[in-house]
């Protein structure tokens, strides 16, 4: 049976250093069925004329350039608009953040397991390129309040050895099948640059559809160079605000019952420690978020209905998949201080 032909994708924006050693990586796969196209989002012109440059050396590289920043999802789904939706020449699509760096079986590993698990998505194995030792992603988790977050950061590799079913894909190094988008759609653009990965995978465990995560699909990923370019208080507030979001959206009733009175609990404890610890900057997010939630309920609800209406899942089926946020919160606390990695809202 040929191989399946696959469309990589990769977005650029002001980091063509990277991103050319990222095209590199991909070139040099294993795996030869792939047509690769770079997205650059509004680079500066000297950014984006080394990022031509470079793609030059590879005539079979498409290099698509946007005018003005448009964010990771939208230039994703341009690529899925412009060669994947409604066409025949793709089975899948792999997508892989510009700041990773791809081994050379990368491509092939994710494809023999997306043919052996048919319709279903595939999280690559994504490690620290700083500390190969430890874990950047191994798929997405659920937490009962709602956060889906990446499983394994900052935990030692070792232990996540073993293929296995996960919440979804992190989008930085991911392939999904095309008949995905056929049945639930492209990527939100409600979520512009990052948690894009999260309400995808919500939308389409919601539905049933599995994602495996595969060990030996591997990339090094130094990990939020674009993000960091643009975190701030504001985007702090629309993160929190989008996770209460979709938690509120995805989540059955019995779920959202359960998980609100975790949250309450949970806002008191870390209110406490956060007012202790004088971080007057995260309780700001987590307040400026609660009252976005409330002014923008009408359309949240709206959303929930539709979401409600898609989910084929039961409602215990969905609730197996959420894990304990005070046990998350415990670990992912002393992981933190152990690497010396400040809180997400530093």
């Amino acid at each position: 049976m040929a191989n399946p032909r696959v469309l990589v994708v990769i977005v650029n924006w002001n980091n063509a250093p990277d991103t050319n050693t990222c095209v590199d990586s991909v070139m040099g796969q294993s795996y030869a069925t792939f047509d690769l196209v770079v997205v650059d989002n509004g680079s500066e012109i000297q950014d984006f004329d080394a990022l031509q440059k470079h793609c030059e050396q590879y005539p079979e590289v498409r290099l698509f350039q946007n005018s003005e920043n448009v964010g990771f999802t939208r230039a994703v789904n341009q690529c899925l608009e412009s060669y994947v939706l409604d066409r025949d020449d793709y089975q899948f699509v792999a997508l892989l953040n510009n700041d990773a760096i791809a081994d050379t079986n990368w491509l092939q590993n994710a494809i023999e397991t997306a043919r052996i698990h048919e319709g279903a998505l595939i999280a690559s194995r994504m490690i620290s390129h700083e500390h190969p030792t430890l874990i950047d992603c191994a798929g997405l988790f659920l937490l009962d309040t709602g956060e889906v977050l990446p499983r394994g950061f900052g935990a030692s590799a070792d232990p996540y050895n073993d293929p296995q079913k996960v919440l979804g894909p992190c989008g930085g190094a991911a392939v999904y099948p095309v008949a995905v988008f056929d049945e639930v759609g492209v990527f939100d653009t409600d979520y512009p640059m990052g948690y894009e990965d999260a309400e995808f995978a919500l939308r389409v465990m919601s539905r049933g559809i599995p994602t495996y995560y595969e060990p030996t699909s591997v990339v090094r990923h130094k990990g939020s160079v674009s993000l960091n370019k643009i975190r701030s208080t504001h985007y702090l507030v629309e993160r929190q605000y989008q996770i209460w979001c979709l938690f509120l959206e995805y989540t059955p009733l019995l779920g959202v019952m359960i998980g609100s009175v975790l949250i309450l609990v949970r806002m008191v404890l870390v209110f406490v420690f956060w007012f202790v610890t004088l971080q007057w900057k995260s309780i700001w997010i987590w307040i400026c978020a609660f009252f976005k939630i409330l002014q923008n309920m009408p359309g949240i609800v709206r959303r929930r209905s539709v979401a409600q209406k898609s989910r084929t899942i039961s409602t215990l089926a969905y609730l197996k998949q959420q894990h304990s946020c005070f046990v998350s919160d415990v670990v992912r606390f002393f992981r933190r201080r152990k690497n010396h990695q400040k809180h997400y809202f530093s």
